[in-house]
């Protein structure tokens, strides 16, 4: 059998590859193009991305993006932030990518907070730190800062509405406070007039039970007694023991 010359199969193994490579290439703006166009009709497809990221797409941060956006729409808030920082982890990410990315992160991570169920100091507390992170986001790179003169306006302007935010938690957090200082002087306030109820209570005298008064009676009717036998018997003797008329007088034993 006749061998193949070397010079022949370079070319040919080189044209297999450029081939198979303008395929995937093809293939990525397929799906590429598929997702934005479902996107724009609010067809939202996470797996079309999830496919794309198995190919390292040039732009290695734009699947994640995409991915991040298809969940935030979902309102899946969380998952949208996580996909979001994936893509920020890219050191190629130009700056007309970069801004969107951090503006839509910060919404992501202000969204995933559930301010009508911050009852606690700690669920305040996350809160905060939500925020907190969120702020940085925009403030990394100068797009926001606390001088209102940061180099992206609608980055800028979602930073100040996160500085109300976080100053509306913070009220809310002191409120908090006094209330639990004040619920705790009320309890202590009560608890003193329990105390001196209970002293009262105590130096008051009490009522006589049942059988208190009871013994008392009985014992009156014993002294009764006794009185009216001493009365008959100084009825019938005199001071001396002696025997008055009709009377006889007490035995003295021997």
């Amino acid at each position: 059998m006749k061998k193949t010359p070397l010079k022949v199969m370079i070319p040919f193994i080189i044209s297999i590859v450029l081939v198979v490579a303008s395929g995937f290439f093809v293939l990525k703006v397929l799906l590429n193009h598929f997702f934005i166009v479902a996107y724009a009709s609010e067809t939202y497809a996470p797996p079309v991305q999830k496919f794309e990221v198995l190919f390292n797409h040039p732009e290695s941060y734009l699947p994640y993006y995409n991915l991040g956006n298809c969940y935030y729409q979902g309102g899946d808030y969380s998952t949208a932030a996580a996909y979001y920082y994936q893509a920020l982890s890219y050191e190629n990410v130009p700056e007309d990518r970069d801004i969107p990315i951090r503006i839509n992160l910060a919404l992501a991570l202000c969204y995933s907070i559930d301010f009508d169920n911050l009852k606690t100091d700690t669920d305040i507390q996350g809160a905060l730190q939500i925020l907190y992170s969120a702020r940085d986001i925009l403030m990394e790179k100068g797009y926001a800062n606390d001088e209102g003169t940061g180099t992206d306006a609608t980055a800028q302007q979602l930073k100040e509405d996160i500085d109300k935010m976080i100053e509306k938690l913070q009220q809310q957090q002191n409120n908090n406070d006094n209330s639990d200082d004040q619920e705790q002087q009320q309890q202590q306030e009560q608890q003193e007039e329990q105390d001196q109820d209970d002293q009262q209570k105590q130096e008051q005298p009490q009522p006589m039970t049942q059988e208190e008064i009871q013994e008392i009676q009985d014992n009156r009717t014993k002294s009764a007694s006794e009185r009216v036998e001493e009365q008959e018997y100084y009825g019938k003797y005199d001071e001396d023991g002696e025997e008055t008329a009709g009377g006889s007088g007490p035995e003295h034993p021997w």
